[in-house]
């Protein structure tokens, strides 16, 4: 556990009154720690479903092939009333 973490983000969305999706997309980074950063893109679907991808900039190596140090993904589901 003990895991430092201070993280700083930054990022720009578009959120119509329509039933054009809306989409976002960002930086992230670790301040401490593990330092930590990722590039983020997301959409909202029919103004409630929301699909979020984080990719991480830092790659690691295993048996010859590259891969990214941290990836992630969010499906969130959006309720009003």
């Amino acid at each position: 556990v003990n895991n430092e973490m201070q993280w700083m983000n930054i990022a720009v969305g578009y959120a119509p009154d329509n039933w054009i999706p809306g989409v976002r997309v960002g930086y992230r980074e670790n301040l401490v720690g593990s330092q930590l950063s990722m590039a983020t893109f997301g959409i909202t679907l029919l103004k409630g479903l929301n699909l979020d991808i984080a990719y991480g900039l830092e790659e690691i190596e295993s048996d010859g092939e590259k891969y990214p140090r941290s990836v992630a993904v969010n499906l969130g589901l959006e309720m009003r009333f």
